[in-house]
């Protein structure tokens, strides 16, 4: 009939391998990148067969007999496939789709329009008329895909995240405003709410670099929440010497404020934040910026370990003040006391 048909009509006789690939439309394999003769299957499962066969590199084949166990069928039977023709012979068969993702590999958001035959794609064309805000919705999956490391994280990002987490933690009467979650989890699962707005024209892991991620972050608050953060956490603590200097609310449980030992001389109680709900570790630090003693406890400190950091450190530094009597002695941030 097929000949018959042919002659009556003067069509070509379709080949061997559109013959079979129409019998077993499952079975059209595309050849997998590398060195392998692996393939995929249009039925979506894979297939291999030896490297020395006559077909191993044939990049498209139609499959008349698979076998063998495990998670990849052997080809016993194929022939290599024209898949132009078969288009030409079967073009029902294959389907054109939209395809807009994040693809790891590349980095990016990649937007194409796909001609498939079963699950194979047998041709890609790049798609140019993608939405900023499709391309903002591919580009949030990439970002928690990989983490929210990818995004420009600063000290001040860290410093904000872990204030907003301490307001949170606080008693009622200190703030009675609500205060959103911020850990990473929680970031994590509300991107679309929080960073969807600010990803317009981007879309890929290096234009991330571009985002002001405090500025993103802090917008997260409403003016209220911000003056009530910056009022009862703020992001610096002037210190008995007159220097303002900054908290570190990330690094510890408790936050930290770092400050060379001569400014705080005369002081003997820990400052705080938060309406004095929250004590200060003090890092006191050496002239030269050094770690001397973390402490919950400045008085202790002067009566207890005072004494030996002066003999340890008077030599040393010479030029700073290294008083007898620290908490009758007034603060300085300078090497030689200032005169009156």
């Amino acid at each position: 009939l097929l000949s018959t048909h042919a002659a009556n009509t003067g069509a070509e006789l379709p080949s061997v391998a559109i013959l079979i690939a129409q019998a077993y439309p499952d079975w059209v394999a595309h050849r997998r990148a590398g060195t392998d003769a692996r393939y995929q299957l249009a039925c979506g499962a894979g297939a291999m067969m030896s490297t020395d066969e006559s077909l191993a590199q044939c990049d498209w084949l139609s499959v008349a007999s698979l076998g063998g166990a495990g998670s990849q069928s052997r080809v016993f039977l194929a022939c290599q496939l024209n898949m132009e023709e078969l288009e030409r012979v079967s073009p029902e068969q294959f389907t054109v789709q939209d395809h807009l993702a994040w693809d790891d590999r590349r980095e990016r958001v990649i937007a194409e329009r796909h001609k498939r035959f079963g699950s194979l794609v047998v041709h890609t064309q790049t798609k140019t008329d993608v939405s900023s805000n499709d391309k903002a919705v591919a580009l949030i999956a990439g970002i928690r895909h990989r983490g929210l490391l990818c995004l420009p994280w600063t000290d001040d990002c860290y410093e904000w995240q872990a204030r907003v987490t301490l307001m949170g933690s606080l008693p009622e009467h200190l703030s009675r405003l609500s205060w959103p979650r911020v850990d990473n989890q929680a970031l994590t699962q509300t991107l679309e709410n929080w960073l969807l707005v600010w990803l317009d024209g981007k879309s890929s892991l290096k234009s991330l670099g571009q985002l002001d991620l405090y500025a993103i972050l802090n917008s997260m608050l409403d003016y209220s929440q911000q003056q009530e953060l910056d009022r009862l956490l703020p992001r610096k603590l002037t210190v008995p010497s007159g220097s303002s200097l900054r908290i570190r609310y990330s690094d510890t449980e408790l936050p930290v404020l770092s400050v060379k030992l001569q400014e705080m001389l005369g002081c003997d109680v820990n400052p705080s934040v938060a309406n004095g709900h929250v004590t200060l570790k003090i890092e006191l630090l050496s002239p030269a910026r050094r770690p001397v003693q973390i402490t919950t406890d400045l008085a202790n400190f002067w009566t207890n370990s005072y004494p030996a950091v002066k003999k340890e450190l008077a030599g040393r530094y010479p030029k700073h003040d290294w008083p007898d009597n620290p908490l009758q002695t007034e603060p300085t941030a300078y090497a030689k006391r200032r005169k009156k």
